[in-house]
C-alpha cells in the first residue's frame, strides 16, 4: 500500500470513527429532524402493559426520546412502589395532554405550570406533586440564552432581532412575550422575528444552528447547554414547580399512593442517589406536594382570578 494510499485511508477511518458516534447519538438522543409524534406510548409498554395500566400523560417540553430516557424510570419506580403498572403516553402538543387528561386516555399528566393554572381553571384538574430544585425549593426559572460571542446583552438589544421560543403554552414563551419586555418597556413587536418550536431542545439546536439570535427556555435545559456554545442572558423570577396532576374526579387511593411514593424518596434516604440515577435532572432532588395555592403567586403575575 503506497504512503499516499494509507494516508487517505487513515484520515477516512478517523473522520468516520467521529461521525459514527455522533450521527447515532444524535438520531437516538437528540433527533429533531422529524416531527414530534403524537400521542406516543413506549412500545415495551404497550406490549406489557395490564387492563389496569396507569397512563401519565407528558406534554412535548422535551423530544419524545429524551422523555422516555429521564421519564420512564420515574415510572418503572412507581410500577415498584405502589403495585399498579405505569406507562408514559407522550402527546403530540401541549394542549394534546390537556386533552388526554380530560378525555380519559391518561390518568394523570406532567404539565408545565402555566398551563396548570389555566386547565385548572377550565377544566378543574388538580395538582398533585411538584419537584424541587438544587435547593430543595419547588421553583425553576425561565432563561433567555444566546450564543457565546453575541452581541445580546440584555432585552433592549432584541430589538430587530430573530427569536426562538418553546411551544406557545409553556411558561418560558409567555414570559418574555408578556411580561419581561413589558417590563422592559419594549414592545414585543419590536422584535425582529419570532418563532414558536415543538419543544425546549429545538430551540437550542435553532440557536446553535444560527437560526435564531436569542432563545428562552427552562433553567433546566439551559443549564444542560452551559459551555457548549450557549450563554444566559436575563432569567425570570422563580416559578412555581411544574406538576404532576390528575382530573377533579380522580381515584384518591392511587393519588395517595403516587404522593406518598414520590414525596417520601428524599434526598436523605440512603436509595435515593441510587434510584434518581437515570430519571430527568428536573426530578434529581426529589418531589414535594403541590397544593394548589402554590399556585396563586404565578396566577397573580399572569393576572388571573386567585381564588
Amino acid at each position: 500500500m503506497s504512503e499516499k494510499f494509507r494516508g487517505v485511508a487513515w484520515i477516512l477511518a478517523a473522520v468516520l470513527a467521529f461521525v459514527v458516534p455522533t450521527v447515532f447519538v444524535y438520531q437516538t438522543v437528540v433527533d429533531l429532524s422529524s416531527p414530534y409524534p403524537a400521542s406516543v406510548t413506549a412500545p415495551a409498554a404497550v406490549a406489557a402493559a395490564p387492563r389496569d395500566t396507569v397512563f401519565v400523560g407528558v406534554i412535548s417540553r422535551y423530544p419524545s426520546s429524551v422523555i422516555f430516557r429521564g421519564y420512564q424510570p420515574v415510572m418503572d419506580y412507581l410500577s415498584a412502589t405502589t403495585g399498579r403498572y405505569f406507562a408514559l403516553r407522550l402527546g403530540g402538543s401541549y394542549e394534546e395532554t390537556v386533552q388526554q387528561l380530560v378525555h380519559g386516555r391518561v390518568t394523570a399528566a406532567f404539565l408545565g405550570a402555566y398551563l396548570y393554572v389555566k386547565a385548572h381553571d377550565e377544566y378543574g384538574v388538580v395538582s398533585v406533586v411538584q419537584p424541587l430544585n438544587e435547593d430543595g425549593v419547588p421553583s425553576f426559572r425561565s432563561v433567555l440564552i444566546t450564543r457565546e460571542g453575541s452581541d445580546i446583552r440584555g432585552l433592549k438589544d432584541l430589538v430587530g432581532r430573530r427569536v426562538a421560543l418553546p411551544p406557545e403554552l409553556s411558561y418560558s414563551a409567555h414570559w418574555l412575550m408578556s411580561r419581561a419586555m413589558p417590563m422592559a418597556g419594549l414592545d414585543f413587536k419590536s422584535i425582529g422575528s419570532v418563532r414558536y418550536l415543538p419543544h425546549h431542545h429545538a430551540v437550542v439546536y435553532e440557536l446553535l444552528r444560527g437560526n435564531a439570535d436569542a432563545a428562552v427556555v427552562k433553567d433546566r435545559v439551559a443549564r444542560e447547554f452551559l459551555g457548549r456554545g450557549v450563554r444566559v442572558v436575563v432569567t425570570s423570577d422563580p416559578i412555581p414547580g411544574a406538576p404532576i396532576v390528575v382530573t377533579a374526579k380522580h381515584d384518591e387511593q392511587l393519588v395517595a399512593a403516587i404522593t406518598k411514593a414520590l414525596v417520601g424518596l428524599t434526598p436523605r434516604d440512603p436509595a435515593f442517589a441510587r434510584i434518581t440515577a437515570n430519571w430527568d435532572p428536573e426530578f434529581a432532588y426529589g418531589f414535594t406536594r403541590a397544593p394548589d395555592a402554590d399556585y396563586d403567586r404565578l396566577r397573580a403575575m399572569l393576572g388571573l382570578r386567585v381564588r
